[in-house]
Order: C-alpha cells, then sequence, then structure tokens
C-alpha cells in the first residue's frame, strides 16, 4: 500500500526512514474521522505553501531592492522598514513551519520534505475545498508584511534573540593613523602632505570627506584605524572600538613579522598581491609611455653590465653574485661586492635611471622570491632601457611586454657560469642586444595594469573609500544579543 501511494504521489526521492511517518498523514486527513469539508491538513498545506512562496518572492525583491536603496539620499528613509521586513520575514517562516498542525512530529531537517508533501496533498484530495483558505491566507501573508512592524513584532527563537541595531549613516570617513611620525620619517613626509591634501582632492562615492588624523584622542573615534606592518608590535592595541575598521598596509616581501597577522585579518588590506582590497606594487608603475613614444635604445651607445645591491643580508643572492663576478667584470654601485661609486644626487631614484642607462645590461634580484612581490629594482631598470637580468616571482612574465624583455637568471640557477657566458655575447652582439629591447608587446602590459592596478588616488584616498562602502552595509544589520 505504502510503496503504491509512494509511487502515485511521485515521492521516490524523499528518505525512506520519512515514509511511515509521512504516508499515514493523508491518511488521517481523508480517515472517517474528519466529516468537514476542510481538514486541518489542507489548512496546514495552504498556510506552508502561501507563505513559502511569499517568502521567496519578497525576499527576491527585497534583496534586489536593498541593493539598489543603499544608492539612494538620505532622504530616503524607507530602507529601514524595507530590510527590516526581509529580516523578520526568515524568522516567522521558520515558526510558522514549526507550528504547523500537519507536523507535530517531524523535525527541522524535514521541512523540505514536508512542504512537498503537503503541497501534493493538497492538489490531489482537496484542491477544491483549499481555494478559498489558500486565497485568505495569501491576503493576510502580504499585508501582514507591509504592515508597519516593530522590534518586538519578532517572535523569540530557542536561544537566540534578533535585535535591529541601526547606526547613523557615516558621511565623512575619518582615518586615524598610527605611527604618524615613523610613517612620515619612512617616506619622506608624504603623510603630511597627504593629511593636508587629501580631504580637498579625494571624492568619496557618497559624499563627505576623507579626513586624516594622527592625534592619540582621534583613535578613539576614528571610524578606520590606518597602520603599517613594519610598525606593528604585539602590544598594540587592534582596534580602539568595536565599530572601527582596520586597514593595514605592507610594501615589503613578506617575512615573519607580527604585522602579518593583522594584515591577513584586516578589513581594508593593502599590499601587493592581485587579490588585496586594495594593490600596492611598485610593477603598476612600469613606463608604458616611455615603450609608446620612444625608439628603442641603441646598442651603440651602451656598453658593460652594472649591479646595485646593497642588502648583503641575503645570503643565497650574495653567494650566487660573488660566483658570478668572478668570471664576468660587473660594476657594482651598491654595498655588496662594491667597486664602484655612485655620483652624488639629491633623487636617488633618477641617478640609478641615469647610472643604468650607460650600460647594456643591469643585474637585480629579488632580496626573497615570494609570489607577486615584484619591486622596484625591476622597473628602475626598465625604464633606463637597459635589459634586466633579473630574479623574482613566476608573475613578472604576466606584466612585462614580452618574454624577451629581460633575461630570467633563475634559469641558470645552477650555474652563474653559464650566465656569465650568455651575458658576455649580449654585451658583444648589437643584434642580441635589440632582440632583448625591442618589438615590445605594450598593449599587453597596458592591459593587465589596467585591470589589477587601482585608479581614484592615493591608497589612503582608497582606503576611505572601501570604508564608506563597508560602513553603509554596517548601517542595519542584526546581532545575537
Amino acid at each position: 500500500m505504502r510503496k503504491t501511494w509512494q509511487t502515485e504521489r511521485g515521492l521516490s526521492h524523499l528518505p525512506l526512514r520519512l515514509l511511515p511517518k509521512l504516508t499515514r498523514l493523508p491518511r488521517t486527513c481523508n480517515s472517517h474521522k474528519h466529516k468537514s469539508k476542510t481538514c486541518p491538513m489542507t489548512v496546514s498545506a495552504a498556510f506552508i505553501c502561501t507563505s513559502t512562496l511569499a517568502a521567496v518572492l519578497i525576499t527576491t525583491i527585497v534583496t534586489h531592492t536593498e541593493h539598489e536603496i543603499f544608492r539612494q539620499s538620505e532622504a530616503s528613509r524607507k530602507k529601514d522598514h524595507i530590510i527590516f521586513t526581509h529580516r523578520a520575514l526568515v524568522i516567522y517562516m521558520l515558526h510558522a513551519y514549526s507550528a504547523c498542525m500537519c507536523v507535530p512530529t517531524l523535525s527541522v531537517h524535514h521541512y523540505n520534505s514536508l512542504f512537498y508533501l503537503c503541497c501534493a496533498e493538497m492538489t490531489a484530495h482537496h484542491l477544491r475545498n483549499s481555494l478559498p483558505i489558500l486565497a485568505f491566507a495569501t491576503i493576510v501573508v502580504i499585508v501582514f508584511l507591509y504592515m508597519h512592524m516593530s522590534e518586538k513584532d519578532v517572535p523569540p527563537s530557542p536561544g537566540y534573540d534578533f535585535a535591529l541595531v541601526s547606526a547613523p549613516r557615516p558621511t565623512n570617513v575619518t582615518v586615524f593613523v598610527e605611527n604618524f611620525d615613523s610613517l612620515n620619517k619612512f617616506y619622506g613626509n608624504s603623510f603630511t602632505r597627504m593629511e593636508s591634501d587629501i580631504p580637498h582632492t579625494c571624492k568619496l562615492p557618497h559624499g563627505g570627506f576623507c579626513i586624516l588624523q594622527h592625534s592619540e584622542a582621534s583613535a578613539q573615534t576614528a571610524d578606520v584605524v590606518f597602520r603599517m606592518v613594519r610598525f606593528i608590535h604585539p602590544r598594540d592595541i587592534v582596534r580602539y572600538h568595536e565599530r572601527q575598521l582596520l586597514a593595514v598596509m605592507n610594501t615589503e616581501a613578506e617575512r615573519d613579522e607580527y604585522g602579518l597577522q593583522q594584515l591577513r585579518e584586516a578589513d581594508i588590506k593593502i599590499d601587493h598581491h592581485p587579490s588585496s582590497d586594495i594593490m600596492l606594487a611598485e610593477i603598476c608603475g612600469l613606463p608604458v609611455h616611455k615603450w609608446e613614444t620612444s625608439p628603442p635604445p641603441d646598442p651603440t651607445q651602451r656598453k658593460g653590465i652594472a649591479m646595485f645591491t646593497s642588502n648583503c643580508g641575503a645570503k643565497w643572492r650574495l653567494d650566487y653574485l660573488d660566483r658570478l663576478a668572478r668570471v664576468l667584470p660587473i660594476d657594482s654601485y651598491g654595498r655588496c661586492l662594491h667597486n664602484k661609486d655612485e655620483p652624488p644626487a639629491a633623487d636617488k631614484g633618477a641617478n640609478l635611471v641615469k647610472i643604468s642607462s650607460k650600460y647594456r645590461m643591469v643585474i637585480t634580484f629579488e632580496n626573497m622570491i615570494q609570489d607577486d612581490y615584484i619591486s622596484e629594482k625591476l622597473i628602475v631598470v626598465l625604464s633606463s632601457g637597459a635589459i634586466p637580468v633579473y630574479w623574482g616571482p613566476p608573475q613578472v612574465y604576466s606584466w612585462v611586454p614580452g618574454n624577451h624583455s629581460f633575461i630570467d637568471a633563475s634559469k641558470y640557477k645552477d650555474s652563474p657560469e653559464d650566465l656569465a657566458k650568455y651575458l658576455k655575447r649580449v654585451d658583444e652582439e648589437d643584434d642580441l642586444f635589440k632582440y632583448h629591447t625591442s618589438n615590445f608587446d605594450v598593449n599587453k602590459t597596458k592591459n593587465i595594469i589596467e585591470r589589477l592596478c587601482p585608479k581614484g588616488g592615493p591608497y589612503l584616498c582608497l582606503t576611505c573609500q572601501i570604508a564608506q562602502q563597508k560602513l553603509l552595509h554596517r548601517t542595519m544589520y542584526f546581532r545575537k544579543v
């Protein structure tokens, strides 16, 4: 009997352990005990079907409305009611299911299967008698959902009390810049300039101003605390108040630093990875304009190989360069293997470009080989027109305007002597030098810069823009109390 009933109802997908309970439901409704025109099963099925249908439709509409309403002006105050209705609807539906007359013995895990059963039973046996109740239930649900609802209307749920928390819509975004003096010293007073310029030049998506602060008192009220991994210490407070956003910046290769833990947990991540909220990478400064407007370098105006290496702590690099220098003449301007002095200059970066422009090749290895970390060394050499002899992460191939635009030293990792032989050829053969410095695919580099590198202003301005969006989405939420 049960097997026949199951096949006729099309319920072969239901768990077998539910069948003893489910198959008794129609018998109860159709037994001689119920002489009324509309049995309790039909009422329950009508309520469940209409309530669930209303939940699906209204949730879909309100989700779209909620997304759009954040773009509206301050005058649009109806969002509070709409979003609250959206949240409360889910809670009411759960309690409607648990209170349904036809499911006194089933757990919450069976709701989905029971819903289809109730609808099937109603359709097959009681459709005619259910139509008035179906229409009435639909009207009641829709009217109820759009009534003015208050916080007390949300029924208690076992173990949870949901409270609506409404915060004022942020206009200005205040950023507390921690270790302001240290950052200024490290970056040459650039933070002082940004503190005065950004409020006037940074445009936020929802209006208002980006305000940078560095007084200790401002830390207690700022919307965002901004800090750099280099200057984070274990004793530092992570956030100064509950709703404060944490923005952490890292511009170096990742070492075993305490601050990296905060970077991973930050609300706004700023570093060299494309997956970060703000990608801050030297590789975004590739000299695309120079490649588009200037002819390839003239090999007759260049000769020799240079090197600028001052961090002698990277032992693997120092050992490799020492072996290379034994079999190849290299002008070393850095502290490591030093044999050549730099001419004095106020702008060190411009001076490196000027010196490199006299050479055919410049050896530049990263301190550490890490995914996505490409320092300014590569950009300096390419800007000078010399060929970089580079050792860095494999992602460099995605950025350069052709695999031939640099010499990959990592291909000679087991034999510096073999690398020296090839570099001698490039220094002696004009055609080989031209091969490495012409026929650049500039559009390839432009496309990846356009796709990954941030636009819209300095990174602190971008921090304010992202923070404003996050704060807006926090103005209406539920929390467990």
